[in-house]
Order: C-alpha cells, then sequence, then structure tokens
C-alpha cells in the first residue's frame, strides 16, 4: 500500500503515470495547473464554445477513491464484492499466448468462463478503423464504415456493460423504501432538444446509439436518461464530431436541470458524462457546468458570482512529521508550545490538575478520508476555470483499444469506478440527486432550513472547550445536546405520526365521499321511479276511483259534488236514446248511397 508521504509509490491502480503533485510538505494539493498551461481543442456550438482537453487520466474525471474501490475489494461493501472478478482476472480471450488476439478463434471460448465472451463477438463486426478519434479518425473512415456494420460498436458498448451490470449488481433502496433504483444500458434512439441561452431550443443534435437509463423496481413507464453513448457512424471532420458530442452533452444537461426543484438564479453545478466507442475503441468524457454559468445562460443575464474558488474547511491542524496512512492507521500528531515549560512552573493548583488533552492529538482514518473526499471534490470543480459564462471544458480520457489487454482492463477498471460513483449520492446529476432524497440546493442558500439547523448545531459544538472546561463540565454539556437531540427526534416523530394520520383521515373521507355519492345515485333513482309511477297513477281515468258506502248506495266524488244513483240512470237513459237516434241515422245515410 502506497503512503501519502513518497509520492513516486503512488500511483493509479490502472498503471497510469501518478498525478502531479505538489511538495511533500502539502500532500493534498489540488494539482490543477497542468490543465490550465494546457491548451484546448475550441470547438463553437451555436452561442457555446467548448474546449476539449484529450488524454486526461481517468482522476480528472472520476473521483479518485472510488477508482481505488473498484482496484481494491477491501474497501467495498458486500453488495459489489465481485469486482475482484471484474477488474483482476483475465478474460479468456487474453489468457491464450498470442501477439493479436484479433486472430483468436471464439468458438473455442471455454465453456465455464463465458465473461465478455458476447463482447468480443460483437467487436469482430465492428469497423476497423486504425485512427484513433483524437487523431482525426473521422475524415478518412469511409472505406471502413461501408465495410462494416457501424452500429456494432454500439452493441460493444451495450456488451461490455451488460456484462458489468450483471456482476456487479448494484441496486439502492429509495427514500421511501417501497421501491429500488439502479442503472440499466439500452440500445435506444434518443433524440433530445438542447440549449445554448434563454430561449434559445435547437433540435439539430444527433440521436443516442445508446443510454444508460435510470429504471426502478417495480418498473415505470417513464425512461430518465443519464448518460449518452455515441460511436463513429459517418465520414465527417474531427470538428463535426466533437460538435456532435458536445451537442449530446448538452442535451443531457437539460435532462439534469429540468427537473431540479431550485429556482432559475440558483441552479446547482452539474456534471455530464458521455461514454463513447469509435471503432474498437472506447472513451469517456465528462463537461463540468459550474452553477454561476447555468443560472446566467438560463436567465439571460449575468448573474453575480460571489462563491468562493475552494469551499471552507476547519481550520487546518499543525503539519507533522508523520501523516497517516490510508490504510487504517490513525495520525498520531505533536502539539506543544514552546513556553510550556514556563505554563507549567507559573501554573496554579487547579490548572496542574486538569488534563492538557491538546498535547497529544490522534486523527482516525476517516477523517482523514473525509478530507481526502474533500480536496477531490474541490479538485473535480476547479477543472473548469474558463472566466466566460458561454465557455466550457469537456475532459476526455485517452482511448483505450479494447483488443490490447492493458487498455481492456483499464476501460473496464473506469467503467466500474463510474457506475459506483453515479450510485454514491455524491454525482451531481440531477435526477440521481432527486432519487437520492438530497435536494441540490447550494450551500449558502439562506432559505433552506437544513443550513439554520447546521449553525444551530454548530454554535452548541462552540461551547465546547477541551482547554478550560472540566470533565464534569463537557459532561453536562454532551448531556444538554443529546437531550435536545432525543426531544428534537420525538417532535419529528410526532409530526410524521400526525401526518400519517391526517393523511389516514383524508382518505378515509375520500372513501366515504365516494360511498355517500353512489348512496345519492340510488336514491335519486328510487325517487325518480317513484314519480314515474305517480304520473302513470294520475293518467289513470276518475272513474276508477270508485267505493261503495256502508249503505250500498254508489257514489262519485267530482270536483266535490256528490252524485245519487237515480241521477245516474237517468243519464244513462239519455245516452242510450241519444245511441239509438245516430244509429237510425246511419242506416238511413247507408240506404241512400246505395241507391
Amino acid at each position: 500500500m502506497s503512503t501519502l508521504v513518497d509520492p513516486a509509490q503512488s500511483r493509479h491502480p490502472s498503471g497510469m503515470e501518478p498525478l502531479p503533485r505538489a511538495d511533500s510538505i502539502n500532500p493534498f494539493s489540488l494539482g490543477t495547473g497542468s490543465l490550465d498551461e494546457e491548451e484546448g481543442h475550441e470547438i463553437p456550438v451555436h452561442s457555446l464554445k467548448a474546449k476539449f482537453f484529450f488524454d486526461r487520466p481517468a482522476e480528472d474525471l472520476i473521483p479518485a477513491r472510488y477508482l481505488q474501490m473498484a482496484q481494491d475489494t477491501q474497501k467495498v461493501s458486500a453488495d459489489v464484492s465481485s469486482i475482484k472478478a471484474l477488474v483482476h482476472d483475465k478474460p479468456w480471450i487474453f489468457r491464450n499466448p498470442v501477439q493479436d488476439f484479433r486472430r483468436v478463434n471464439l468458438k473455442a471460448w471455454c465453456k465455464t468462463d463465458t465473461r465478455y465472451r458476447g463482447v468480443f463477438r460483437t467487436l469482430r463486426r465492428v469497423p476497423k478503423i486504425e485512427t484513433g478519434l483524437w487523431d482525426g479518425g473521422t475524415e478518412d473512415c469511409q472505406d471502413e464504415l461501408a465495410e462494416h456494420d457501424s452500429r456494432a460498436q454500439a452493441q460493444v458498448v451495450y456488451a461490455l456493460l451488460s456484462e458489468i451490470d450483471s456482476m456487479m449488481d448494484l441496486k439502492k433502496l429509495m427514500a421511501d423504501g417501497q421501491r429500488v433504483f439502479f442503472l440499466k444500458v439500452r440500445l435506444l434512439v434518443y433524440q433530445m432538444e438542447y440549449w445554448t441561452g434563454y430561449r434559445e431550443k435547437h433540435k439539430d443534435g444527433p440521436g443516442t446509439d445508446a443510454i444508460i437509463a435510470l429504471e426502478f423496481d417495480p418498473e415505470r413507464d417513464t425512461v430518465i436518461p443519464i448518460l449518452p453513448i455515441a460511436a463513429t457512424n459517418y465520414q465527417e471532420p474531427m470538428e463535426d464530431a466533437l460538435a456532435d458530442r458536445f451537442k449530446l452533452i448538452l442535451s443531457q444537461l437539460l435532462q439534469h436541470v429540468r427537473p431540479l426543484p431550485v429556482p432559475g438564479d440558483k441552479i446547482p453545478d452539474q456534471e455530464t458524462f458521455l461514454i463513447g466507442q469509435h471503432g474498437s475503441k472506447l472513451h469517456i468524457m465528462r463537461a463540468f457546468f459550474p452553477g454561476h454559468k447555468l443560472s446566467s445562460l438560463w436567465c439571460r443575464r449575468e448573474l453575480p458570482y460571489t462563491a468562493r474558488l475552494i469551499p471552507p474547511m476547519p481550520p487546518a491542524s499543525p503539519p507533522s512529521s508523520s501523516l497517516s496512512l490510508p490504510d487504517g492507521t490513525a495520525a498520531h500528531i505533536e502539539n506543544r508550545d514552546e513556553n510550556e515549560a514556563s505554563h507549567v512552573g507559573t501554573a496554579s493548583t487547579t490548572d496542574a490538575t486538569r488534563s492538557r488533552s491538546n498535547s497529544n492529538r490522534s486523527y482516525a482514518a476517516e477523517n482523514i478520508e473525509r478530507v481526502q473526499q474533500h480536496i477531490e471534490s474541490t479538485r473535480l470543480s476547479m477543472l473548469d476555470n474558463e472566466l466566460d459564462t458561454r465557455t466550457f471544458r469537456v475532459l476526455c480520457t485517452r482511448e483505450y483499444d479494447l483488443w490490447v489487454e492493458k487498455d481492456f482492463s483499464e476501460a473496464v477498471n473506469a467503467l466500474v469506478a463510474l457506475q459506483l460513483y453515479l450510485l454514491s449520492g455524491t454525482a451531481r446529476c440531477g435526477p440521481l440527486q432527486a432519487v437520492f432524497n438530497k435536494p441540490p440546493f447550494p450551500p449558502d442558500d439562506s432559505g433552506s432550513g437544513y443550513a439554520d439547523e447546521e449553525n444551530e448545531f454548530d454554535e452548541e459544538e462552540d461551547g465546547f472547550n477541551l482547554e478550560t472546561d472540566d470533565v464534569e463540565t463537557l459532561r453536562a454539556k454532551l448531556v444538554h445536546q443529546l437531550d435536545a437531540l432525543r426531544s428534537a427526534w420525538r417532535e419529528r416523530n410526532a409530526e410524521l405520526a400526525q401526518e400519517e394520520e391526517e393523511s389516514r383521515r383524508e382518505e378515509m373521507d375520500s372513501r366515504r365521499e365516494d360511498y355517500g355519492m353512489m348512496g345519492h345515485s340510488v336514491v335519486v333513482q328510487e325517487l325518480r321511479a317513484l314519480r314515474m309511477s305517480a304520473v302513470r297513477e294520475l293518467r289513470r281515468s276518475w272513474w276508477d276511483f270508485v267505493w261503495e258506502d256502508l249503505d250500498g248506495e254508489r257514489l262519485e266524488m267530482i270536483e266535490g259534488l256528490e252524485v245519487s244513483d237515480d241521477e245516474d240512470e237517468e243519464c244513462e237513459g239519455e245516452s242510450a236514446e241519444k245511441g239509438d237516434e245516430e244509429d237510425v241515422s246511419r242506416s238511413e245515410m247507408d240506404l241512400c248511397i246505395r241507391d
């Protein structure tokens, strides 16, 4: 295990050259001067400008601790214990004693170790482009693209990432505890728009050859792209090929920024990755977009940039001769005052009884690792030092030839580290920040409630004075803080229980309302049926309502008048006579007609 004191022995696990470091006095230097001295390849895209930097080490794109995690299985949790088989074990094709592995008979592949067999079978069908993309390989490749299928390049990346996903099987539980999410590669042609400023929308970008999407279990209908995959499909100038890749990066950036629940002038920092395949060579791109630049483009005005270049850190302790090792040992720092003897001689009896705990301090490996993580994050954020708000930097790794054993191992190591970084919760990607339930507000946002709580705890922590307070005072302060935390936790649980009870009541009320609406409809139908039956009753003749009294006399009620039986008989006689007269008149008319 290499130490931090000896920079000559600290090499990247993949075999690359060590990172540029400062002198041994400050081993935590950021080392970003080499990128500032290098002149990038400028590519204009409408009103924006991209500066491409080629052949950058993987540490400039992915934090070094994830690259080390992909190489060293001792620091990896149990759910990714198969990373050792991914990186350290050679695929079967590289165990053959040949110089050119393109000549290996793939039909004789080992039956017990089928890892990456589909990758190399598909790699046989890709265009044989000898010149790399960084050397202008897209300017003279028409014959190679015509002889072979250019779509096989995306299929190679798909097969490689599928093999890595199947062996890693990385899944994370969502904040609600109901579903899990993971990354999955898809052979999906995704056409996305991109913005270059306020209301400057463009749809002239190329479609993706494949994407890495955010998947959920149970499944969801929508597809959330996280990382685009591009391949060389046409013969074109190098500037056009790089411009197309930057358009894909801008399209993915829009997918990151749109779902962020932040105002337009407070967009946080974002980063976008892209995996490219040029023939048999694979590369990774990373573009970092500072928040103040995104806000300026989004709001169409220059916003004041008041953020500090380096985020604040606790005051550093005096340097010591021995630093901590990254293997878990603690760092021991001597901190003695020059006038310690004089203080001891003039100390009072009360001061003499106190233990001077600041003379020897031990810093655990977790604290040193936290400082290293902070410096790595700061270093990746400082790689974009362009003052122009419309200029962005795109860092590119070297091209890994998958037919070469060393390049294949380094490419797999970089892809594994990229997967670990994206699913770690620290990647600056809007959709991933949302599923990790981490609001991407800037740390200096005064409107956030988290800052007030942190300041409150910081003030309480400032109450500890290890030099003057005795053990009882420190214990009392600690008990007070624990009581405050317990009360806050109980209040929070009570609020959650109250919210849950209110939601349950609302659900019951909604169900009751739905049931009441159903009952009301039934009552309305019954009333309607009664009304129709009443109407049918009203249509009956008036003489149907007839009854007999106790004396046997039949009476009829017509508008409040009583009619006797004698009057009824007279009416019946008159009607009979009228009927006879009508019959006689009709018979006479019939005789006349016959005559």
